[in-house]
């Protein structure tokens, strides 16, 4: 019998049963920029859970939604903009008809590796009255250097992170995504050597990170200046057990220094900062220093951070740690040491130390002599421009007689500093003059009997041998800015344009996307000794538009180079000279105002001689440095 349910009593309410379900939850499809960074689950909403328990901006990048929807949108948007950048491509050709000037800047662009964000700029706007075609290209072609590699498949491009909470209510159009840094070209890497990650940094246990960033070192850092000898530090890393030729702090010195030429995102410090590559590395370097005692690493690890400080701009940790590795070379060649390889890395060690013009050498000479190396002994030694693989794995790297020959150069330029520059009490003129004679006799020797692998410059010539050549000419123009004489203008020209031929082909050649930063030192030089001529002749703004093309392809990674380009123009301002139209170009995204470098310790207008002028435009190319 069936039988009705009784009613429901009075006063309760009536509920359908699609109310009585729980709420679906939500699924989050992109999470915010903490909870990504602190790898939680973000619970979705604006503000999220975790945000505003914490009282946090809750940021959102809507650009990495990957959802199927919103994906083809964009890419269906990327696509309409890139056709529409390929009719203007067309458009701009036809237009040119038989003019090739005028295609010049656009295929220089697109040959540089330059995104089509910047393309896209360029195309849609003339070039601007004050800029001639020249300078647009030497803009272009300084502004995104990058390898001529056949087998580069990626290119770091600089951006803001995409992580910055006051992007969210910016009106303008996000920067294009920084591409990324691993690719084909770091799948197909072989170091060429093969070092383990421990027990020489705790920072990383990847063996092939640190086997690429020592060999990235060795190629480009290692040959001048020869700080360690290499085959002995090669053979101690290897075998994993520290001894006198490699140390934990040594080592991190070296990955700090071989970061800045690494695009791998595991060099990065802080994520998407390209600024911050070798941090991690550097921070411990700074822990292991404090365990260090008085050995041979440990002045070769302090003068490596003391270049990489300067390249970096911050000039008196720099200087702390270069005084301090003067201390303990001294100190170690006065304890005379027999071992011939502790004195040949010492030697080493000396020859970089000592050749710095603008500094008094402090330091002992050393207590061996070095045998000079003839093409004979260098055949076992070759040189690729690693990670790139277009040149044969078999051309001689003459790295002995580079490293010969730089000491004793190095020994001949720091006796300008010693009997001239800082001698105390200061030499008479004519007591001046007979030793300025006697130094540029031993400089004309040493240049005339360079052996044959090392005299003859080549547009295929090793980036170490036109090193070696630039420091030569730069001794060159120090000396002869202290002999009084009808030549010195010439020789100074003559000097500075070799300088700029040989910067030209080490960009021709090997690219300027990785180089040694003390060739960045050699380009603040010739910039400041060039202002300080105040010569404005075809010839020197040509040498001076090169220098600068350098200095601005280093400063994607060197920060001294944004410096050097901010204090050309301060000191132009200063001294009331009108920069080329090229140079304007070229420092265009470095621009600051005169008020903010004014220093009452620095006089660019008047100063009382040259190497108070070069200090002061080194000084302020450190502190411009942002």
């Amino acid at each position: 019998m069936n039988r009705s349910l009784a009613p429901a009593p009075p006063g309760l309410l009536r509920v359908s049963p699609d109310e009585l379900d729980p709420p679906s939850r939500k699924h989050a499809t992109t999470a915010c920029a903490i909870c990504k960074r602190k790898k939680l689950k973000c619970q979705g909403g604006h503000p999220c859970h975790h945000c505003r328990l914490n009282a946090l901006e809750c940021v959102k990048d809507e650009a990495r939604d990957m959802r199927r929807k919103g994906a083809y949108k964009r890419k269906c948007e990327a696509l309409e903009a890139s056709h529409d950048l390929l009719l203007r491509i067309l458009d701009r050709l036809r237009r040119a008809e038989q003019d090739s000037d005028a295609l010049r800047p656009l295929l220089a662009l697109v040959r540089s590796g330059a995104d089509l964000t910047e393309i896209h700029r360029f195309v849609d706007g003339p070039l601007r009255p004050s800029l001639t075609t020249t300078a647009m290209t030497t803009m272009i072609m300084a502004a995104t250097v990058v390898e001529d590699s056949e087998d580069s498949m990626t290119v770091e491009g600089e951006g803001e992170s995409l992580d910055n909470p006051d992007d969210e209510n910016d009106l303008t159009p996000p920067p294009p995504p920084r591409r990324s840094m691993m690719g084909v070209e770091r799948l197909s890497d072989i170091p060429l050597v093969r070092v383990p990650a421990r027990p020489w940094t705790r920072t990383t246990t990847d063996d092939e990170l640190v086997s690429h960033l020592v060999s990235l070192w060795l190629t480009w850092c290692q040959p001048l200046p020869a700080l360690v000898h290499r085959h002995a530090f090669l053979q101690t890393m290897q075998t994993g057990r520290p001894g006198p030729f490699c140390s934990p702090f040594l080592v991190c010195a070296i990955l700090t220094e071989a970061s800045t030429l690494c695009d791998y995102e595991d060099v990065l410090g802080i994520p998407d900062d390209v600024a911050s590559r070798g941090a991690r590395f550097y921070d411990e370097a700074r822990r292991r220093l404090d365990d260090e005692g008085l050995e041979l690493t440990t002045a070769q690890g302090l003068a490596i951070l003391s270049i990489t400080l300067t390249a970096k701009g911050r000039h008196r940790q720099a200087w702390t740690y270069l005084s301090l590795a003067r201390s303990i070379a001294d100190e170690l060649a006065r304890r005379a040491v027999h071992d011939e390889a502790v004195q040949y890395g010492l030697t080493v060690s000396l020859s970089i130390l000592q050749h710095r013009p603008s500094s008094p050498p402090r330091i002992s000479r050393p207590t061996c002599k070095t045998q000079h190396g003839t093409d004979a002994d260098t055949d076992t030694d070759s040189w690729s421009p690693y990670p790139r693989r277009t040149q044969p794995e078999t051309t001689p790297a003459h790295l002995a007689c580079v490293f010969d020959r730089s000491c004793d150069l190095a020994l001949i330029a720091s006796r300008i500093g010693s009997a001239l520059l800082y001698a105390d009490p200061p030499p008479s003129p004519e007591t001046a003059e007979e030793t300025a004679d006697a130094i540029c006799q031993q400089l004309q020797t040493w240049y005339a009997t360079l052996p044959e692998g090392l005299a003859v410059v080549r547009e295929d010539s090793l980036p170490h041998i036109l090193q070696l050549h630039i420091q030569y000419h730069i001794s060159i123009i120090q000396l002869f800015h202290l002999v009084k004489g009808d030549r010195i203008q010439q020789v100074h020209a003559e000097a500075l344009s070799q300088i700029v031929a040989l910067l030209r082909i080490h960009r021709r050649t090997w690219g300027l996307e990785r180089i040694s930063p003390t060739s960045l030192y050699w380009v603040c030089l010739s910039l400041a000794d060039l202002i300080y001529r105040n010569d404005w002749s075809v010839e020197n703004q040509e040498n001076m538009t090169e220098l600068c093309i350098v200095a601005r392809a280093c400063s994607r990674r060197w920060p001294l180079a944004g410096g050097v380009l901010r204090m050309v123009q301060v000191s132009a301002r200063r001294r009331r000279m009108e920069l080329s139209a090229e140079t304007k170009a070229l420092c265009m995204d470095f621009e600051v105002r005169v008020d903010d470098a004014a220093d009452d310790s620095m006089d660019l207008d008047h100063p009382p001689s040259r190497e108070d002028f070069l200090e002061a435009f080194t000084s302020g190319a450190m502190r411009l440095t942002r």
